[in-house]
């Protein structure tokens, strides 16, 4: 027998730096094309299917001065998509990560809005066909209420996708929240800067107070509804957990409703008499991460309610108990 060699054959088919390559035993494509991205406007982009030799991304803040955006993908008669795809249509809208390398990777690994928006809804999109100059183009225009604005900063990109493989990128940065408190309501928030402050009264004659930690942030304590904070901070490394029977003599943990990273937050209230009788305070908050800085502390001052006639000995009058002479 002559003994026959065995060839394998190796071709590499290119169509320049971003092109198809193929490999024999292992077959593999990749196709990778940049679209044309023009800014129109601080948050406005537009982007055309006309192929680029380097990628140009996009950047838009939004925030509570500024919580628009717009996405114009202009058609080119291929009909232009959103990216990632539906991600502007279905009732749950998508959008890519922030590390998301190219188009493929945005849409397999493409997360909810809501992961970086908690509440975000579809009706958020306003989605118009226009045409300038014989040119047609769909705009996605995105706002969002300044109320919904995350508690912490969060990052993630969205754009233009087309048939023949050519995309474009934005990368949106929503800005937080800014900590505040409205009347009896306390909104925490994460500024990298560091710990943020708050403190909210409660007394007889306004006697609830509402906590929002925000639905990925975390209560501190974590025994919240039976423990306070003693010290300033709710840092768990110098958070002193003290029990609220020291604040209130009668307290109940059924005083709270809901969840301090529930969607609606906490409140707080206190029933006719469960105040004491000396002004105090107490510290509880939230937390950006588990046990992890930044931390919002809320000081919540509770003004003391005299009592006329004390707990144990004279009685009110008129109820059988002993009365002053």
């Amino acid at each position: 027998f002559a003994a026959f060699g065995l060839c394998v054959l190796s071709a590499i088919l290119g169509t320049g730096e971003h092109g198809l390559f193929v490999a024999a035993g292992k077959s593999r494509s990749k196709i990778t094309y940049f679209g044309t991205l023009t800014q129109k406007a601080p948050n406005w982009y537009r982007c055309s299917s006309t192929r680029a030799k380097e990628e140009v991304v996009g950047h838009v803040t939004l925030n509570k001065e500024h919580p628009d955006m717009t996405i114009e993908c202009v058609d080119d008669g291929l009909g232009g998509e959103f990216l990632p795809l539906e991600g502007a249509t279905s009732s749950y809208p998508r959008v890519c990560h922030i590390d998301a390398k190219d188009k493929g990777d945005c849409e397999r690994n493409k997360g909810f809005l809501t992961d970086y928006i908690p509440g975000a809804k579809q009706y958020w999109y306003k989605i118009e066909k226009v045409e300038n100059n014989g040119e047609q183009s769909v705009l996605y225009k995105f706002t969002v209420p300044w109320i919904f604005l995350p508690p912490a900063k969060q990052r993630y990109k969205v754009g233009c996708r087309y048939p023949n493989h050519e995309y474009c990128f934005v990368e949106a940065t929503v800005e937080p929240t800014p900590p505040m408190v409205e009347g009896k309501r306390v909104t925490c928030g994460y500024p990298e800067s560091g710990p943020v402050n708050l403190e909210v009264d409660l007394s007889k004659d306004a006697n609830f107070i509402e906590i929002r930690c925000g639905e990925q942030h975390h209560p501190q304590p974590s025994t919240y509804t039976l423990q306070y904070c003693s010290g300033d901070s709710v840092d768990p490394q110098k958070c002193s957990p003290q029990s609220l029977t020291n604040i209130f003599y009668d307290y109940s943990s059924s005083w709270w409703k809901g969840k301090l990273n529930g969607p609606d937050g906490a409140t707080l209230t206190i029933p006719p008499g469960g105040f004491p009788e000396e002004d105090k305070s107490f510290l509880v908050g939230c937390s950006l991460t588990v046990d992890g800085p930044p931390f919002c502390n809320v000081k919540v001052r509770v003004a003391g309610n005299p009592r006329k006639w004390g707990r144990g000995g004279g009685g009110h009058p008129g109820s059988g108990g002993s009365q002053p002479e």
